[in-house]
């Protein structure tokens, strides 16, 4: 019940302030606690719409595609999120993760090979 309230919050923000990435993103968040990831995803599309630069946001909404099962589209995220933030290993390991599971093994091999780098230098 206390997420249904949080939610309905966010809403009426939303509806005071409809051009604000993070509430669409904040939305996005508590729908997909309440297991509504469909709905979730239109909220962060929107949020990155607003603002594709926002690193939470693209990872939200590429997690969210990626947990669907929606590789081909989570990769597209994760790459666009990947241009901003370079050195986001769990971004990486998301993407290569995509990328073999569509069945992309060069593009899945030269991101680990990637993350291999990257965890070497840490």
């Amino acid at each position: 019940m206390n997420q249904i309230i949080s939610l309905e919050r966010k809403l009426d923000q939303l509806i005071r302030d409809p051009h604000n990435p993070q509430r669409y993103n904040e939305i996005g968040i508590k729908l997909w606690q309440l297991g509504d990831t469909e709905l979730a995803g239109k909220y962060f599309e929107k949020a990155l719409q607003l603002c594709p630069e926002d690193e939470d946001i693209s990872y939200n909404y590429g997690l969210n595609l990626y947990l669907q099962c929606r590789w081909h589209e989570a990769a597209s995220v994760f790459e666009e999120h990947l241009k901003n933030n370079a050195d986001d290993v769990e971004v990486l390991e998301k993407l290569g993760a995509s990328y073999y599971l569509i069945g992309d093994y060069n593009s899945a091999a030269d991101i680990y090979e990637k993350l291999k780098r990257k965890k070497g230098e840490a």
